[in-house]
């Protein structure tokens, strides 16, 4: 009777392949697949299981079922992850069907096999070694070399680090890396070498555009880097066997690096190059991709810096890393988070990072720290903070003299066989002090012009019009040496090139010279390109299904120079154009481009798409927690805006620009743009009150939360003003969230910026918010005016009701509705706090361990620094004074990471004190009495000499 049924649902796999991708199929079809999946043959399986290769073969064919004990043991041996194997057993036993989304393997399966796969790809083969030859001269670098081996040596036994490479415009810090990079490999058959490169004109505003051209190269987009010569060969032999593992590990350990540092649509095509025909492996893929894309959750910066640090970390346990940045000068602020976070967790991986930058970009755009009036770069303190770690990391290429550059003008020389004289020599250093880009140009313009000439023996010779007087003695003139020799067709496309950037689109060049894209791919790599080598293929993108190639200047003072001698119509006019061909182009995605998009159309003087795009720029930033990059954006916006500032437009700017600098710690300047948005607010014709109402609130707030006393006392009248003012527009109006936010704050305004507290008024406002969040029926607003009511019962001394209502909080923010994770760390703050106020320090610690990690991620350095000040409490009074040392360094190493540190904590004494107190106890008494200076001196700083200090600072 059953033979009889199974016969009847026998599988037909032919038809099978054809059916929807939900339709049941049988699970003898679904036993073959996955036992072939795993290269098993039926004896191989049988023996696993205990049985004969028939009875494989007849489970296989529908025409046995097997019995409980057998589809346990094939579960085991297909690899069934454990959380599917009753499923799978059921499906054997015939109480459930099984559909096609079953098919799809285990990562395990999956990545094994296609990590297998000894194939390579037609584009490895096609590309020899003569492909990624030297493009320029490498000599005179004996010194420099010398000492990048040894911290690449160090690196490889585990001893990783970051090393910087100083030099100005030319002095040769690319083609040190590219020349470091190609001996690294010859000599280490392991190594794995990547590049990451920031550019002048998007890099400031695209956050962790380098740190995203490693990530893409590492995930196999290899072809158009190899093809440009970016790579070599072996390197890129070596990244398509590493890519199965950096896909594997990105999708488990970075599954919010999707789309944000890597386009999903990238991924997928690198995995489909690998598994172009199997449509099982591309199924399986497709599933591992999904169950991916459902552990990631609303991204913090935190978890983008983790999540990227642990691929690169875990990559480098399989293959040692050469990371190598160029141009750092560019970076934006958001990369430079990344390169001080990977660079700080580099001392056990076998990783070494190579950043070279301009000193002089550097000092020109930010000054020195030498000039307490102007802002330090961010690169400087990230510099700084890692030579504290690692020591020697900085290699100075301006650091030069005669003998050297001499030396270097004469290893040039003889790269080639010649027959120059000893004056020549002479003048040729005169004229150039060895410099690496003036001498290479000047004497590639001596050949191209004829001075210099081959005699018949193949040797340069000085030729006959060799004459001094007329050679350039500037880099400019050697441009224009250069430049000059094109043909005007030729320096038209480059002209037109330069105005879309260092890197630029054959394809967008074509739309505005009205000619085929191919004729224009020809003219650029035949002529430009390999005749006068002024460019060089850079990589190769794709924007909605369309393959776009891309060029690069092969040094950015030629696109400068360019862009600097067209005429101010001409500039304008070419900006507009590239900004409308770049619109048309990326479509939908125009927002990835919003930051290029602005720039070409502000030059343009298309005011109203330069604002626009410059928003969503801001925004995009914002989502990624780059503030300073949403801030630049945002002043660009405002200068477009200014002469109409009474708009919705200019609001939305100002209280944008407020809030971001305000997270930022700079209280008083978020006050001015507050200020400013108020004054918009009211001259608008019909203002909404809520508007109105949230915006005084906000400037209330930004005064009463101010880190240090003195400047709360400072603005507390117009603090006084603003929360009137609101409280007005509240008047006969219904319960409202922000009415509640209203009356949280001014609970906190009655008892945080005063000497003497009003703790009465704080409770009655505090009471009033409760009330009306409960009625409103929102936990987030419930949770604030319950942190107000909470501060009030601390600041009486009713410790236990203060417990209880941080228990409260707890439970509310353990809804899945309560998705603020900033609320979330200052929710088990209190909790913990409240537990210290009633003795129970060990109940304490486990809130204040977590509300560490949520204020992490949510970059709320000032609830990090609190949680961190309460664990040293409970460590102090448990008597664990080196817990409480332990806890003073993670201090010290955030101090370290925020140059505003102090603006957006507060006044530290509280933490340098119980540090001091710590360190008595342990006997390191010229250590504590330092602190112990140190934190007196802060609290004079804040509060005026001791004398005058009418309150002591319980919170």
């Amino acid at each position: 009777m059953v033979q009889k049924v199974y016969k009847k649902k026998t599988y037909n796999p032919s038809k099978a392949m054809d059916t929807h991708k939900n339709e049941a199929i049988s699970f003898g079809y679904w036993v073959k697949r996955r036992r072939k999946s795993l290269d098993l043959t039926q004896q191989g399986l049988a023996n696993l299981v205990g049985c004969s290769p028939v009875t494989i073969k007849k489970i296989e064919s529908d025409e046995r079922q097997p019995s409980y004990q057998l589809a346990r043991l094939l579960a085991e041996h297909l690899q069934i992850p454990p959380e599917q194997q009753n499923q799978f057993i059921s499906s054997a036993r015939r109480e459930r069907n099984i559909d096609r989304t079953s098919l799809a393997q285990t990562p395990e399966v999956f990545f094994t096999r296609i990590q297998a796969s000894e194939k390579l790809p037609a584009f490895l083969k096609k590309y020899g070694v003569a492909r990624f030859q030297k493009q320029i001269p490498f000599v005179a670098r004996e010194r420099e070399i010398e000492f990048l081996h040894r911290q690449l040596s160090e690196a490889i036994n585990g001893a990783g680090k970051v090393v910087f490479i100083s030099g100005e415009a030319g002095s040769g810090k690319t083609t040190l890396l590219t020349e470091f990079g190609r001996r690294a490999q010859e000599e280490h058959p392991e190594l794995v070498v990547l590049r990451g490169n920031c550019t002048a004109y998007s890099g400031i505003g695209d956050p962790y555009l380098p740190f995203r051209d490693v990530l893409a190269t590492l995930t196999g987009d290899i072809e158009a880097r190899l093809a440009s010569g970016m790579i070599s060969p072996e390197n890129a032999r070596r990244l398509w066997h590493l890519a199965p593992t950096v896909i594997k590990v990105l999708l488990s350990e970075g599954p919010n690096l999707l789309d944000s540092f890597l386009p999903t649509s990238s991924l997928i095509r690198n995995v489909a190059a690998r598994i172009p025909d199997s449509s099982e492996l591309n199924e399986s893929f497709d599933q591992i991709l999904k169950q991916s894309k459902k552990l990631s959750s609303n991204v913090e910066q935190i978890q983008l810096l983790e999540q990227y640090t642990q691929i690169i970390q875990n990559v480098s346990a399989d293959k040692p890393l050469l990371i190598l940045l160029d141009d750092l000068q560019w970076a934006d602020r958001a990369s430079i988070s990344m390169l001080f976070h990977l660079g700080r967790r580099l001392a056990s991986n076998k990783i070494l990072i190579f950043g070279a930058f301009r000193p002089s970009d550097i000092a020109v755009e930010f000054g020195s720290l030498s000039d307490n009036n102007v802002p330090q770069h961010p690169l400087e303190g990230v510099i700084n903070e890692l030579k504290v770690q690692y020591g020697d990391i900085l290699l100075d290429l301006g650091i030069s003299n005669e003998e050297n550059g001499q030396n270097f003008v004469e290893a040039l020389l003889d790269t080639e066989p010649n027959d120059l004289s000893s004056g020549f020599r002479t003048m040729l250093f005169k004229r150039t002090e060895g410099h690496p880009l003036f001498t290479i140009e000047l004497l590639r313009v001596l050949q191209e012009r004829g001075d210099l000439i081959l005699d018949t023996q193949g040797q340069w010779i000085e030729g006959k019009a060799l004459n001094w007087d007329t050679l350039p003695v500037r880099v400019e003139a050697v441009l224009e040496q250069r430049l000059g020799r094109l043909d005007e067709t030729l320096k038209g496309v480059l002209a037109v090139a330069s105005v879309e950037g260092e890197t630029f689109t054959p394809y967008v060049l074509a739309q505005i010279q009205n000619v085929d894209e191919r004729a224009m791919l020809q003219l650029l790599s035949l002529s430009i390109e390999k005749r006068h080598r002024l460019i060089q293929e850079y990589d190769e993108i794709t924007i909605n299904q369309r393959r776009l190639s891309r060029f690069q200047f092969s040094h950015v003072l030629f696109q400068q120079y360019l862009y600097t001698h067209l005429s101010q119509g001409e500039r304008r006019l070419l900006h507009a154009q590239i900004g409308k061909v770049l619109e048309e182009l990326y479509g939908e995605r125009r927002d990835e481009i919003a930051v290029q998009l602005a720039h070409h159309f502000q030059a343009a003087g298309e005011q109203s798409k330069a604002f626009d795009y410059a928003i969503r720029a801001a925004e995009r930033a914002e989502d990624i927690f780059a503030f300073e990059e949403a801030i630049q954006q945002l002043e660009l916006a405002l200068s477009i805006i200014e002469p109409t500032v009474k708009t919705s437009k200019a609001l939305f700017v100002f209280e944008h620009l407020a809030d971001d600098i305000a997270i930022l710690g700079d209280r008083v300047k978020a006050i001015e743009y507050i200020q400013k948005a108020i004054k918009v607010w009211s001259s608008t014709s019909s203002p909404d009150k809520m508007t109105g109402l949230r915006l005084d609130r906000k400037l209330g707030e930004t005064v009463v939360y101010m880190t240090w006393f003195s400047d709360r006392r400072k603005f507390e009248a117009l603090s006084k003003s603003s929360l009137e003012a609101g409280l007005e527009l509240a008047k006969d109006e219904p319960p409202h969230h922000e009415i509640v936010k209203l009356l949280t704050t001014l609970s906190h305004d009655a008892w945080l910026p005063r000497v003497t507290p009003d703790w009465k008024r704080a409770e009655e406002y505090a009471r009033q918010a409760v009330a009306m969040a409960e009625l409103l029926d929102s936990p987030l607003d419930l949770s604030a005016a319950l942190n107000a009511l909470g501060n009030v019962y601390g600041g009486l001394g009713y410790f236990e009701e203060r417990l209880k209502v941080a228990l409260q909080r707890l439970k509310l923010s353990q809804l899945p509705t309560f998705t603020d994770t900033r609320q979330k760390a200052n929710v088990l703050q209190q909790v913990g706090q409240a537990y210290i106020q009633v003795g129970q320090y060990h109940n304490a610690l486990p809130y204040l361990f977590e509300a560490n990690d949520l204020s992490q991620q949510a970059q709320a350095i000032d609830q990090q620094y609190r949680a961190l000040r309460y664990q040293a409490t409970c460590w102090y009074f448990l008597d664990r004074w080196d817990k409480v040392v332990e806890i003073d360094e993670k201090v010290q190493e955030l101090e370290g990471r925020f140059p505003n540190f102090s603006e957006r904590v507060g006044p530290i004494c509280f933490q340098k004190g119980i540090t001091a107190s710590a360190l008595a106890f342990l006997g390191q008494t010229s250590k504590a009495e330092k602190l112990r200076g140190e934190s007196l001196a802060i609290m004079i700083a804040n509060d005026g000499p001791r004398e005058g200090w009418g309150r002591d600072n319980l919170f």
